[in-house]
């Protein structure tokens, strides 16, 4: 749509701003094609508390030999 910036962009000046992509919450399609016709995504701070980890898992419990 005519005034709608491109992905990159609001990525572009959301990281001016401090902030990083941090998940995608949601996508639509268009009926007509299903091409991708919106994307939620979710910025978090660069520096904040979400960005601390970036593990898959927890780790394993160790075990307690008796």
């Amino acid at each position: 749509m005519e005034g709608t910036p491109l992905f990159s962009e609001v990525v572009t000046f959301m990281s001016n701003k401090g902030y990083e992509v941090y998940d995608f919450s949601g996508f639509l399609r268009r009926p007509l094609d299903k091409a991708l016709g919106q994307a939620d995504v979710c910025f978090v701070k660069k520096d904040g508390i979400l960005r601390t980890s970036n593990r898959w898992r927890k780790p394993p419990l160790k075990q307690v030999v008796t």
